[in-house]
Parts: C-alpha cells; sequence; structure tokens
C-alpha cells in the first residue's frame, strides 16, 4: 500500500511539473522561460538615442526658426514695405501673419516662423515618450507599474498618430487594456509574464505608427535643412565680406566659426536620424515576435540610429556656437 501511494504521488508530480513547464514555455515562448529580459539594452539604448534626437531636433527648429526669421526680417527692410492678407489682421479674422514680396519673385514670404518642422518635432518628441515608457516597462517590478508604463507607451505612440494623422490601430485601445494573467505563477514569474505581453503586442503595434509617420514628414525635413543651411549661408556670406573689409583676427575666427556651423548643417540631415529610428524600431519589432531574429540586427540597426543622434548634438553645439 505505501509503494503504492509513493508511485501516484510521484506520477502526478511528474505531470503537474510537465504542465508547469508546458506553460512556462507557451507564455515565454518569445525569450524563454529563464530569460524576458533579452531585450533590456536594445530597449534602453533605443530610449537614449530617442532622447537625444529630441533634444536636437528641439534645439534645431528653434534656431532654424529664428535664423530663417532674421533673414527674412533684413530682406524685408531692402523692400521697406510689408503687407498682411485681406482676410487678417482685423478684429474677428483668426489671425494676422506679415508678409513681404521680394522683386522680381511674387512668392509671399513670412516675417516669422514660430516653427519649420513642426510635425518632425511632434513626432520625435512623441517617440521620445514612447520609447521611455517602453523603457521603464522592462524594468517595472510591481504589477501596477508595468500596467502603467505599458498604458504610458501606447499613449505616447497613440498621440504621435494623431499629431500625424494616421490611423493608431489597436494603440488606441491598449492604452486601458488590462494586461493578461496566468493563474498560479510565482510572483517574479508573473512579472516576467507581464512584460512579455506589454512588449510583444505594444511594440508592434507602435511599429505600425512610425511606419506609416516617416514618410509624411519628407517634405517639412527637406524643406527644415533647405531653409536652415540658407539661414548660416546668409550668416557665412556675411562674415566673409566683414572679413574682406576688415581682415582682423577675431572676423577670421568669426567667419571660420559661420563656416563650421554651415559644413555641419550641409554634411548632418535630421532626415537620416527619422529614418534610421525606423529602421531601428523596425528591427526591435521583429525581435519582440520573433524569436529567431538575429540580435545583432537589432542592436546594430539601433547603435546606427544613436551615432546619428549623436551627430545631431554635434551639429546642435556647432550652430549654437556660431550663433553667440
Amino acid at each position: 500500500m505505501g509503494r503504492e501511494m509513493t508511485s501516484l504521488l510521484r506520477r502526478r508530480c511528474y505531470r503537474g511539473i510537465s504542465q508547469w513547464a508546458a506553460v512556462c514555455l507557451a507564455a515565454f515562448g518569445l525569450w524563454g522561460c529563464a530569460s524576458p529580459n533579452q531585450l533590456q539594452t536594445p530597449i534602453s539604448n533605443f530610449a537614449t538615442a530617442a532622447t537625444s534626437a529630441a533634444t536636437s531636433f528641439t534645439a534645431i527648429d528653434s534656431q532654424g526658426a529664428a535664423n530663417l526669421s532674421s533673414l527674412h526680417q533684413a530682406e524685408a527692410l531692402t523692400v521697406k514695405r510689408v503687407n498682411a492678407p485681406p482676410d487678417q489682421c482685423a478684429v474677428g479674422d483668426k489671425a494676422c501673419r506679415l508678409y513681404y514680396v521680394k522683386s522680381p519673385d511674387t512668392t509671399h514670404k513670412p516675417l516669422y516662423y514660430a516653427s519649420l518642422m513642426p510635425k518632425s518635432v511632434a513626432f520625435i518628441n512623441g517617440i521620445k515618450d514612447y520609447a521611455n515608457a517602453l523603457n521603464a516597462l522592462e524594468k517595472a517590478d510591481a504589477t501596477a507599474d508595468v500596467q502603467s508604463a505599458y498604458s504610458d507607451a501606447m499613449g505616447a505612440i497613440t498621440a504621435v498618430a494623431g499629431a500625424l494623422n494616421v490611423p493608431a490601430g489597436v494603440a488606441t485601445s491598449a492604452i486601458s487594456k488590462p494586461l493578461g494573467s496566468v493563474v498560479g505563477w510565482a510572483y517574479g514569474q508573473y512579472q516576467n509574464h507581464l512584460k512579455n505581453d506589454a512588449l510583444k503586442a505594444g511594440i508592434p503595434a507602435a511599429d505600425k505608427i512610425i511606419q506609416q509617420a516617416v514618410p509624411i514628414l519628407d517634405l517639412e525635413l527637406q524643406f527644415a535643412a533647405t531653409a536652415q543651411a540658407a539661414s548660416l549661408q546668409s550668416d557665412f556670406d556675411a562674415k566673409d565680406s566683414t572679413f574682406l573689409a576688415q581682415p582682423t583676427a577675431a572676423n577670421l575666427k568669426a567667419e571660420i566659426q559661420a563656416a563650421n556651423a554651415l559644413d555641419a548643417a550641409l554634411s548632418g540631415k535630421p532626415k537620416a536620424v527619422i529614418d534610421d529610428l525606423a529602421a531601428a524600431h523596425a528591427k526591435l519589432a521583429a525581435a519582440a515576435q520573433d524569436p529567431t531574429s538575429s540580435p545583432a540586427d537589432t542592436v546594430g540597426a539601433i547603435s546606427t540610429f544613436l551615432q546619428q543622434a549623436n551627430n545631431l548634438k554635434q551639429i546642435v553645439a556647432s550652430t549654437s556656437s556660431a550663433n553667440n
């Protein structure tokens, strides 16, 4: 009787272990039961790059808008006349935006720019918020923190979709959607399951928005890059004329600074940062869904994005020194 009871208990134990292993493998098919944080470093690096790029985009946009405004205002002084659209600048109108026309060109040129690339700045700052929420999700320990970070990430990427008027898809409903649960898991295993569930669902949903948004920004980024280069060229031409008229050490230094700023703007394009961001996130989405995807490909794509973000940071530093 004792032997039969022992044998029965062993069979039940083995059956329970086998069922537990099956649940483990099913729940963590993406990374495996023992290592649900395989994307920890890629996500962290993506967040670092997105944060750096967002700071640089905001600074470049502010500088570019101020430089182009100054250039246009200087031209308006030579024209000695400014105009307002017939439906503006009166009580009841919706705006008052002055412009001038430089003969023989008939194009209306604004006197002031608040932003050269408003959609691009909104996009990159939204991606920064999404990436940092994703990073917080991956590092979260408590269930509430996992759920909160997941909702923050989906909320940020949904805001990006709204700013660029692209479909948000499942990201909208995911903001308040409770993450799945598996009854019977130990605490740490349960948290890992929640992270796995959130990352596997959230990153691909965000990627659909990012890939649709990037082409929309092309024309705006092209305009901003051209306008920034034009204003810096104008500054360089002025500094060159000053040095030719008065060849002093101070004027030479000012011309060199202007040349360096123009060189940096011509060699580094914000569009390359956006393109590499999209490529890096596509690899991240693939890794989140496919356990056989190459980790080296994911790390490499994110490293390229990080390098572009750092290059843009150097451009901001160069143009800032020229403007001071």
